[in-house]
């Protein structure tokens, strides 16, 4: 379900919880009746005033919710600042992959992910996959460059053209702040409410991740078949590295990032992230997507250790 304001077109996507709040809310339950009505519904829950707090500011930002006795106590917007519209480039571009037959495109998809796969694949059969160290040994500023420079708009533009495909508006480009200090790069998806598909949902920031992984082909290809000049090769040694871990740290499940996101679309619930990393007995998520998210987040982050401890030795 989703409540759209008819004063301010902001909408919220409501889930099933919220849709028991729903009846008492329009009568005009207060905070303490709200969270009591859920504790009787949900006696195993133990997050349920924050989550409710949550839930109250969506409402209220959006201008569905009137006169409310306790204001959340939840910040849940972090610091944005706007930069350039996405959206007449990403229709553009979306149109002209619509224009061709479905499925060349995905076949085009699957044989640069293909290649990707084979390029890395190849380095490591053939031992020229370079070693951990060679990021400090090798480091060259112009891979990092390339990597800000062209990668980094590259990614944040796929999730917008990912948008358009999908058949919604895409949003600005901008800088978020996270925790006050840590800056990151967002794109604005304004219009992913009216999405029911989770696959379309799924494939908005699956679209990142995949960006960084065909950088990891290119560099790796340039690093086996490229200019064997050593400032070249330095170059996208770095590049490769960086592209590398990008893709690890964009498809993890911990962070809020495009992993957690593709998870949440997946199982339907954009709250699946904070109830799966609670450390108390029960959430409002139901108890398969706990466990199940949990699951992943774990072999995430074993296999990466994993990985690491194979290349280093």
């Amino acid at each position: 379900m989703v409540l759209v304001s008819t004063d301010k077109g902001a909408s919220v996507r409501v889930s099933a919880v919220a849709k028991q709040l729903l009846p008492i809310l329009y009568r005009g339950a207060n905070f303490s009746e709200l969270s009591e009505h859920l504790r009787k519904l949900h006696p195993t829950a133990r997050d349920i005033d924050a989550k409710l707090h949550v839930f109250l500011t969506q409402l209220s930002n959006a201008g569905l919710l009137e006169n409310s006795e306790k204001k959340s106590r939840v910040n849940i917007n972090s610091p944005k600042i706007r930069l350039l519209d996405l959206d007449p480039g990403a229709k553009l571009i979306a149109e002209g992959i619509k224009s061709v037959p479905r499925v060349f495109s995905w076949f085009m998809l699957a044989a640069l992910l293909g290649l990707s796969c084979l390029v890395l694949l190849w380095m490591i059969v053939t031992g020229q996959l370079p070693a951990m160290t060679s990021l400090v040994d090798r480091f060259h500023i112009a891979g990092v460059a390339i990597f800000v420079l062209l990668v980094v708009p590259l990614h944040e533009f796929s999730h917008a053209i990912a948008t358009r495909l999908a058949g919604i508006k895409a949003g600005y480009l901008g800088v978020v702040v996270h925790n006050g200090f840590v800056p990151g790069p967002y794109i604005e998806t304004p219009e992913i409410y009216q999405l029911k598909s989770k696959i379309s949902r799924f494939w908005i920031p699956a679209a990142g991740p995949i960006i960084d992984f065909l950088a990891v082909g290119f560099s790796g290809a340039m690093i086996l078949w490229g200019p064997q000049d050593p400032v070249v090769q330095d170059i996208f040694v770095t590049l490769f590295f960086i592209s590398l871990m990008f893709v690890y740290f964009d498809t993890n499940p911990i962070t809020p990032s495009d992993g957690s996101h593709m998870l949440e679309a997946l199982f339907d619930d954009e709250l699946a992230r904070v109830s799966a990393l609670s450390f108390k007995r029960a959430t409002l998520s139901a108890h398969k997507t706990v466990a199940a998210y949990r699951v992943i987040a774990s072999m995430h982050l074993q296999l990466a250790v994993f990985l690491l401890y194979l290349w280093w030795s």
